[in-house]
């Protein structure tokens, strides 16, 4: 019997006693000793692995095992039609042994992963971090500024400044997850889960909050919220032109944050909606919008476009994200494990639970403007 069969014995042996054991003492022991067991299962596994090219040559390459077959040798002595066939050489650890007449499935090593979207709008904000767990901000209201030519020894004209004092909260994002005791135990794979499942779940939930939050008790007051952006309201009138088209539509957006006092930074525009902007062409079949990208990053106009599905298609925004808003951050991603959770301990499983802590608040709603990506008709 080897090691690794011993040591599984040893384990199924434990696991037996823990569901017969009522002492709490004793399932404390027994299930020490179990972690303790899938441990060195799970090292003697990791170290029985060895690189596909230990202790080898390097693989030939198809040339190489070409010109080194006997048929080949064969073709220049003789100058007769051979045909050669090169065998895909399989890895036995992989592939396997079967009974004759069974045809045994190649195994990929690894996981093939769910596709994840690229996260592209917490970037753009800035981001305060606080340690309370809720904020207060002063907002200037519209001002009467008065400054002008004075005579001298004129009364000085007056301005009026008005502010309000605004409160936003701190929100948790939080998710958590079963996971085996071997995953935990393989520190490549479960370093992979935590960055590609657990932070990025977490972070996900971010962005839509952001994006769509609708502001009631359990979330965030997004960019989209009635009241944090300026709907465009464009007119068929607005354009001056019978042939507008949808990029002068975010235009007009980006002029009316101009006339706000904004510099708009960027576009927030859905995939599918940048894809339509983009085949957009002119009475002679030219495109109309430039689609070559500078360091990976679209333009219209010479304004970033920045694409991100938690934006709904069909909606769009010009914004200046710098004097728009601030994300406050009263905890960054915090990773918690338990064991004693649910039937865990039976079942050789960790819970991990993924959590964030933060805040929004549009300070400067004037600074965006957007709504339906249609053109007017009236």
């Amino acid at each position: 019997m080897s090691e690794i069969e011993n040591l599984t014995a040893q384990l199924e042996k434990v696991s037996k006693q823990l569901d017969n054991t009522a002492s709490s003492a004793d399932v404390k022991s027994l299930m020490e000793k179990q972690e303790q067991l899938a441990k060195q299962i799970a090292d003697l596994e990791q170290k029985s692995v060895k690189p596909a090219n230990s202790g080898k040559d390097s693989p030939l390459s198809l040339g190489e095992r070409f010109t080194k077959s006997e048929a080949y040798t064969k073709f220049l002595d003789t100058n007769a039609r051979t045909e050669i066939t090169l065998e895909t050489r399989g890895d036995p650890m992989l592939t396997g042994t079967a009974a004759p007449g069974v045809i045994v499935p190649y195994y990929k090593p690894g996981i093939v992963e769910q596709a994840t979207r690229p996260l592209t709008i917490e970037p753009l904000f800035t981001n305060i971090p606080i340690s309370t767990n809720s904020f207060v901000y002063q907002r200037e209201e519209p001002a009467s500024l008065k400054a002008a030519i004075t005579k001298e020894g004129a009364e000085y004209p007056e301005s009026s400044v008005k502010l309000s004092s605004k409160q936003g909260n701190i929100y948790d994002v939080t998710h958590s997850a079963r996971v085996s005791r071997q995953l935990i135990a393989d520190l490549p794979a479960f370093s992979a889960f935590l960055n590609k499942r657990m932070a990025y779940g977490v972070n996900r939930a971010v962005e839509d909050e952001l994006v769509k939050g609708d502001g009631s008790d359990l979330h965030l007051a997004g960019l989209l919220h009635d009241g944090n952006y300026v709907p465009h309201g464009a007119k068929l009138a607005s354009f001056g032109t019978a042939t507008s088209n949808l990029t002068d539509l975010l235009f007009f957006a980006s002029t009316k944050v101009a006339v706000a006092g904004g510099y708009v930074n960027c576009y927030l525009v859905n995939p599918m909606d940048w894809f339509k902007l983009s085949i957009l062409k002119d009475s002679t079949g030219q495109y109309l919008v430039d689609t070559a990208k500078d360091s990976g990053i679209s333009y219209l106009r010479g304004i970033p476009v920045v694409q991100s599905q938690a934006i709904p298609e069909g909606k769009f925004l010009a914004i200046d994200t710098v004097q728009y808003g601030t994300i406050y951050n009263r905890e960054e991603l915090t990773i918690e494990l338990f064991k004693e959770d649910r039937d865990n301990a039976v079942r050789g499983l960790i819970t991990v639970v993924a959590t964030r802590r933060l805040g929004f608040a549009a300070e400067n709603p004037a600074m965006a403007c957007g709504g339906d990506l249609i053109l007017p008709t009236a």
